[in-house]
């Protein structure tokens, strides 16, 4: 089917098919603001459409100069200038390019492929970036291609107006709270787990050591009590963890550099410690060996635990445990320093243990929540 909508004044064409769940959509300028008009080109190509005559969901593009009589040439259109800013950006990798045409889809469902980008508004930018819906990080990620875009086609002389001035991105929000965990949250999540593998072992579901997923608990509880990243975890050796399980040494090797590119010391935390002397009990083979190895490939110096497997296992139980849906993987490393400083440990050693470069990065884990100003305005008044 096919429906008009307006936009600017201008009508536009919007074709509709469901495949299954899912309803796809292509729009088109009709480059007319008259709506008799639109509604007789509406019907013709409706039936052309229905009749197989054109596709509109396979390269059929509605070329406005066919419905224009006063132009003599077809207007530069948004598709064209789409595909003429990507062959620009040759040099750009395949990740950038493929976020870059995801934007353009979706600005060209809104607005038509053959929209003369003479029509674009600075309203356009705003309403494309800014959707309600979308969270803080996601709207500033749209504007920033959707901008690059806008202010290549004024520096090209393709619109005369800089339609970027202006604009402001919505500003940053720190969610660095919502991806915190502390102890009593880590207790259920290994619950939880413990359950979950229970359950399917009596249901016959998992009969195989590795689908018992031994390494779970050891692996969370070193992210938690160490702040590790997940680079510097999966390629931990047992030789960088003391004898007498004072300290993890984070080192740089040839398969894993350090942010920062120093080594530092972690201190172990206690409850950690029954955590690796027996995961280390089970699986200890060499000390050169790999703390964390695959599961698929367990050898003296085997192929470390994939880190994408280990953060969708972790969301996964993150989601049946009830915990808040910001926590991730590296939400643990922020656990690990948002706890040490409630525990008053002072933050240019915090800072040291966490291997940043400056105290200033370390701030961001005193946010406070509402119950530890509770228990701070409690102090002072016994």
């Amino acid at each position: 089917m096919a429906s008009l909508k307006q936009r600017n004044g201008v009508y536009l064409i919007q074709f509709s098919r469901r495949i299954g769940d899912k309803i796809n959509q292509r729009s088109f300028s009709l480059g007319t603001s008259d709506p008799k008009k639109a509604e007789r080109i509406r019907t013709e190509l409706e039936i052309k459409y229905q009749d197989g005559r054109i596709d509109p969901f396979n390269g059929w593009t509605y070329q406005t100069a066919q419905i224009s009589s006063s132009s003599s040439s077809a207007p530069f259109t948004l598709e064209q200038a789409c595909e003429q800013f990507l062959k620009s950006r040759s040099q750009a990798n395949d990740v950038t390019k493929n976020s870059y045409r995801g934007c353009f889809r979706r600005m060209m469902e809104d607005m038509g492929r053959t929209m003369p980008i003479s029509q674009l508004t600075s309203n356009d930018l705003r309403r494309l970036s800014f959707r309600p819906h979308l969270r803080n990080a996601t709207q500033r990620s749209y504007f920033t291609h959707y901008r690059v875009f806008f202010k290549w086609l004024h520096e090209e002389g393709h619109i005369s107006t800089d339609l970027v001035r202006g604009v402001r991105p919505p500003k940053s929000v720190d969610r660095t709270i919502d991806k915190v965990i502390n102890s009593s949250d880590l207790m259920t999540l290994f619950t939880t787990f413990e359950n979950h593998v229970q359950t399917n072992i009596e249901k016959g579901f998992i009969n195989h050591p590795d689908t018992k997923m031994e390494w779970f608990k050891p692996v969370i509880a070193t992210f938690f009590y160490t702040g590790l990243r997940s680079k510097e975890l999966i390629h931990l050796r047992w030789n960088d963890i003391a004898s007498d399980w004072s300290f993890i040494t984070v080192r740089n090797s040839d398969d894993a550099t350090t942010k920062s590119g120093r080594m530092r010391m972690i201190p172990i935390r206690k409850p950690l410690i029954p955590y690796l002397q027996s995961w280390k009990n089970a699986t200890f083979r060499t000390k050169d060996g790999l703390v964390y190895p695959s599961v698929t490939n367990r050898t003296a110096f085997g192929t470390p635990l994939d880190a994408n497997r280990i953060s969708r296992t972790f969301k996964k139980f993150v989601r049946m445990a009830g915990l808040p849906p910001g926590a991730t993987i590296h939400g643990l490393r922020h656990s690990f320093g948002t706890d040490l400083l409630r525990k008053n440990v002072p933050i240019n050693q915090v800072a040291e243990i966490m291997g940043h470069k400056s105290i200033e990065v370390t701030k961001i884990y005193q946010h406070l929540t509402p119950s530890d100003i509770h228990e701070t305005i409690r102090s002072i008044d016994p």
